[in-house]
């Protein structure tokens, strides 16, 4: 199976291969219960960085995603919930104190109340 029968977005040198990049990816693929957890206990402990506010979209992911979504699928934009990344993969600078990345992760928009939900726990559960 190819990373575009997965629904993965691949990078190409031609613009036939531009065109299929988005082939197979009609949504953000949805997280797994143990997925969702995982990412929930990297942002609490400040590992990742995820927005959904258009300031930090364009701030940190601007760049990568300029080059990304004008071939994206209307509907793989609209099940976006936040974009995310890993701050181990941050540039050397950032912008008004955001970082900047060069790769981003999507969230599906059905996975933000869950992520949300977790979060909320495991902060509980430190503050305990």
């Amino acid at each position: 199976m190819s990373p575009s029968d997965r629904g993965e977005i691949v990078t190409t040198d031609t613009e036939q291969d531009k065109e299929k990049v988005w082939e197979g990816a009609d949504t953000v693929e949805r997280l797994t219960p143990e997925e969702i957890t995982e990412l929930a206990r990297d942002s609490v402990t400040n590992l990742v960085f995820i927005t959904n506010s258009q300031d930090g979209i364009n701030l940190s992911f601007g760049l990568v995603l300029s080059l990304l979504l004008p071939k994206a699928h209307e509907r793989y934009i609209e099940s976006i919930g936040a974009v995310y990344e890993y701050i181990s993969k941050a540039g050397p600078r950032s912008i008004n104190g955001m970082p900047m990345f060069t790769s981003v992760r999507f969230l599906h928009i059905e996975d933000m109340p869950l992520l949300t939900e977790e979060r909320s726990r495991l902060k509980a559960a430190i503050e305990e």
